[in-house]
């Protein structure tokens, strides 16, 4: 399966990752995305976790971590292409390009509000995305509290991106408890 970084074909990529993701997950297989003929990305399902990625003409690289770095700051639609075309050059820890490649791939397909802010990059805006660095922390628990997750973090028949408002219902409820994450969604 192939990204592109236009709006419709992103758009359909989202759609066709969303559900080879649900398959793959009762297959217990990996989900490969290519960009532009120089890297390919390979996903674990359920949930969309960056496992590894392969510069053409190079070796596989398996991840060690899966955590984004912390202060990506600001991208604009050039600094995504880049991370896709590039990967993690040849580190096996997470680096701000792939942290960009999970935002745009993973993040994009478990919320709306990050599809949109792609969105606004893709038409040649930039988005600060400290700004949402509480949503990609927060995704089980959203999810399993509005019934899109079940306990064990597997698809529910409901599944579907998450949506702003399926974000401020969960920390609004009594299940949050964070006290590390002040999260508002006016900011994005």
């Amino acid at each position: 399966m192939n990204i592109t970084l236009t709006r419709k074909a992103y758009r359909q990529f989202l759609i066709a990752f969303r559900a080879a993701d649900i398959a793959n997950a009762t297959a217990g297989t990996e989900t490969q995305v290519d960009y532009d003929g120089s890297c390919s990305f390979f996903f674990a399902a359920p949930n969309f976790r960056l496992l590894a990625y392969q510069r053409t003409g190079q070796a596989r690289v398996n991840l060690t971590n899966y955590n984004h770095v912390p202060n990506i700051g600001t991208a604009s639609l050039g600094d995504f292409s880049a991370a896709l075309r590039n990967g993690g050059g040849t580190s096996t820890i997470m680096t701000r390009a792939l942290s960009l490649v999970v935002i745009a791939i993973s993040e994009a397909a478990r919320s709306r509000v990050v599809e949109d802010a792609m969105y606004k990059i893709i038409t040649g805006g930039s988005v600060n995305l400290d700004n949402y660095e509480f949503i990609f922390k927060a995704y089980n628990q959203p999810a399993r509290y509005n019934g899109f997750l079940k306990v064990d973090s597997s698809y529910s028949p409901y599944w579907r991106p998450l949506k702003k408002e399926d974000y401020n219902r969960f920390f609004t409820s009594s299940e949050y408890t964070g006290k590390d994450m002040s999260p508002s969604l006016a900011l994005v």
